[in-house]
This record gives structure tokens, sequence and C-alpha cells, in this order.
């Protein structure tokens, strides 16, 4: 299983306080990318469906997911307004993405929200936008969202599966009832990527 926590914004390189009246002087956001459509491996679990994710195609951004990305950069800008200064500028701001387009694209629309151009900004009038560096590694080199390759990760992954409150849960019981009336060996990982395909479709 891969988990693409994928974002990572960065404002000011400060440190906070360590008193209670301490000023704030540092924002990091962690955040995953928007509404997608199905991974590969995930449609071709309903292969009839395979066709109706034009124009974006697998594992792209929806316009659902467009829209929650763009309003989380208004929500930071509303609640980080006073810190943030109205201004986008290089040395405050350091935007990092997994290297996968659906990150990518919601790290892109996050910023827009959250920096408009002002001043000598503007460039053009009938695009109030300003292009803002993303930074990202190839993924076999990205510490951060690379889950399958941390043994660590994979041992705590199974520990959950195998825990008692997986076992006594009605995921597992659906699991199991799958696998004993079902030519299909159902597993966690294939459950989920079902009901995710599933909660797609329906969306």
């Amino acid at each position: 299983m891969l988990v693409h926590l994928c974002l990572i914004l960065y404002n000011a390189i400060c440190t906070f306080g360590t008193n209670i009246d301490a000023n704030l002087e540092l924002v990091q956001v962690l955040f995953r990318h928007g509404d997608r459509t199905p991974l590969e491996d995930e449609a071709s679990l309903l292969p009839q469906f395979n066709n109706s994710y034009e124009p974006w195609g697998f594992a792209r951004l929806t316009k659902k997911g467009m829209i929650q990305e763009y309003e989380l950069g208004k929500i930071l800008r509303e609640r980080y307004n006073d810190f943030l200064s109205n201004m986008y500028r290089p040395q405050n701001v350091y935007a990092y993405s997994s290297n996968t387009d659906r990150t990518i694209a919601s790290l892109q629309l996050v910023l827009a929200a959250l920096y408009t151009p002002v001043g000598e900004q503007k460039w053009n009038d009938d695009l109030n936008w300003i292009p803002i560096p993303i930074h990202t590694v190839p993924r076999f080199l990205d510490i951060l969202t690379h889950s399958r390759d941390c043994p660590k990760y994979l041992q705590k992954l199974k520990e959950v599966f195998n825990s008692e409150y997986m076992k006594s849960s009605q995921l597992d019981a659906i699991v199991r009832a799958t696998n004993e009336n079902s030519k299909t060996q159902m597993s966690y990982g294939l459950f989920f990527g079902i009901t995710n395909l599933l909660k797609i479709r329906v969306e």
C-alpha cells in the first residue's frame, strides 16, 4: 500500500518560541491531493467504466478535487492572513510536492488561491495568477512518501491488519465472507481499492 501524503508547504525559515506568549513564526502545512479519478489498477476492477474518466485519465484530479484544493488555499489565506505577506516573496515560501501529477496540480491550486499577483507582480490583466515554483524529486528518492520501501512502515501496517481491532471489525467480516463465498480472494488492500472506486463512481 502506497500512501501519497504528498504536499508540504513551508512559509518562513524560523523557529517557534517556547513560551506561551510566543509569536507565530513558522507555518508548515501537510495535506493530501484532492479527489481523483481511479488508479489504473482500481479501474481494472470495473473495466466497463474505463472510458468514462476522460478527459482526465487515471489518477488525476477531478473538477471536484480542483475545487477542494483551491478552497484549501483560500482557507489558509484567511487563517494566516495576518502572518503571510500579501505579495508572494520567494524567500518566504518553499513549496514541495511528491512527484505525481495529482499532487503537483493540487499544490498549484492551493498556491493560486494563497497568493495572487500584487502591484508589479501583475503581468496579465486577464489572468489573476502568478507562477510559484514547486519542488519535487523522483519518487524513488522521496523518503517522505515512498512508504513501500520502509520496513518499519510495512511492519506497522502488518501489525494493524493483524490486530484484534481489525479482526473484530466489520471490514474483516466482509473480507472473510467474500473469501468464503467467492472465487475472488479478498484482501484489505483490494477491499479499499473497490470501495474507493465505488465512491468515485457515485460522486
